[in-house]
């Protein structure tokens, strides 16, 4: 975040013998020989015994304001390549309140010490040094007004961070992706969508292969609910090789979103031919629902049986269970309830008994049929349908008529 230690040194020495200004910013010439001793321990990393030194040198120095100053921006030096954050702090901050050091190095120590006050997440301190130091800065770099932005946007004080930010990108020749991130956060918490999308193309323009401003994009186009256009996005990113293959599930859902499903369905089928979309479970899940929306439910099934066998739940089989239950597939369809329930991990298990008792009846289970729609009646959710079919079987069985009953398609193809 701030320039190494042993660089912030080199301008230190060059300052403390400063015989151009006024008389009492002058170092005397033990002071200055005590320093650079001090010095030679600080580049040598001795810096325990720099400090020891420094300490003595300033009890030892009560006349000289300046010289307290100087011995005070030493220490924090010090302090600051032993990473003691805290300590180093407040030996700038003794520094500066002499207001005596020269203008060059108290604007050093309040850049330093408004980077140290982030760095601690002090953010209202940093900006308080930022504030004194843009004040007498006439060049400001664009790193400096990226600070400041940092510091104005943890503060929520979004109108500043911006402006700040804007300043950067307008100063930088090769501005860096994380200040076009950072812009970019800053206007979707503002709401500012409209600056939003003119910034994400200008830094898709600048960085074509950072995926980040691709998917920020489709995300504001989805936002607003301009499904088409995120998904031309993603498309268009896929295309130049930006989007990698782990991300591709996130292209499929656009297409099934989009009402396109049976275009996901071959996109995946194609990835996964290619090796760029494994058959994980998700994966075929994913599948499996292009397939299904698409109308196409024997597809759908064949990937669901691919699934199952890729975890101990036993949802795949309850969901290809439903699509035999609409094909009147009776015997099927009990096959894969006795897995379902067999593996477990279901939303509503009564759920999957009573489709199993539907099953067996139509199969001309009806006595097993029975046993299971009993154990139902007193469940909540589906105790008052046990007790009507428990009926409707008994009535068949009074009457000695065929099996027979309505059963309306139990599964909705709009999605899994």
């Amino acid at each position: 975040m701030f320039p190494k230690v042993g660089t912030l040194l080199a301008c230190l020495v060059l300052v403390v013998p400063l015989l151009s200004g006024a008389q009492e910013q002058v170092l005397s010439h033990s002071t200055y020989a005590e320093l650079m001793q001090i010095r030679k321990l600080m580049d040598a990393d001795a810096n325990r015994a720099a400090l020891s030194r420094l300490r003595t040198l300033k009890d030892s120095n009560t006349a000289r304001a300046y010289e307290l100053a100087v011995i005070q921006q030493h220490l924090g030096y010090a302090h600051l390549a032993l990473d003691e954050t805290h300590e180093a702090i407040a030996a700038f901050q003794g520094g500066l309140e002499a207001h005596i050091l020269p203008e060059r190095v108290s604007q050093t120590l309040n850049y330093l010490l408004a980077q140290l006050y982030i760095q601690n997440e002090d953010y209202r301190g940093a900006v308080g040094y930022l504030e004194i130091w843009f004040s007498i800065e006439g060049q400001a770099k664009p790193e400096a007004h990226v600070l400041a932005a940092h510091a104005y946007y943890s503060l929520e004080r979004y109108p500043e961070a911006v402006r700040h930010l804007k300043q950067a990108l307008a100063k930088a020749d090769s501005p860096q992706a994380s200040w076009y991130q950072l812009l970019a956060a800053t206007y979707r918490v503002q709401q500012r969508f409209t600056e939003l999308e003119l910034l994400l193309h200008e830094a898709i323009t600048r960085y074509p292969g950072n995926a980040t401003f691709w998917y920020a994009l489709a995300d504001l186009y989805l936002r607003q609910h301009h499904e088409g256009r995120a998904l031309s996005t993603l498309m268009l990113a896929y295309r130049q090789g930006v989007i990698k293959p782990r991300d591709l599930p996130r292209v499929a859902r656009l297409y099934v979103h989009l009402g396109i499903p049976e275009k996901a369905a071959r996109l995946i089928e194609d990835w996964q031919q290619q090796g760029l979309m494994p058959l994980t479970y998700d994966n075929l899940m994913l599948l499996a629902q292009g397939w299904l929306v698409a109308r196409e439910p024997n597809r759908a099934i064949e990937v669901l049986e691919k699934g199952s066998r890729l975890t101990r739940n036993g949802a795949p089989n309850l969901l290809m269970a439903k699509l035999y239950f609409n094909q009147q597939r009776w015997s099927d369809a009990s096959q894969q309830l006795r897995r379902a329930l067999q593996k477990g991990g279901l939303d509503d298990p009564a759920e999957a008994r009573f489709l199993l008792a539907l099953a067996t009846f139509h199969d001309g289970e009806s006595a097993l049929a029975s046993t299971i729609l009993n154990g139902l009646r007193d469940d909540a959710g589906w105790g008052e349908q046990a007790d009507a079919w428990l009926r409707h079987i008994n009535m068949q069985k009074k009457n000695n008529v065929p099996s027979s009953h309505p059963i309306n398609e139990i599964f909705d193809q709009g999605g899994l």
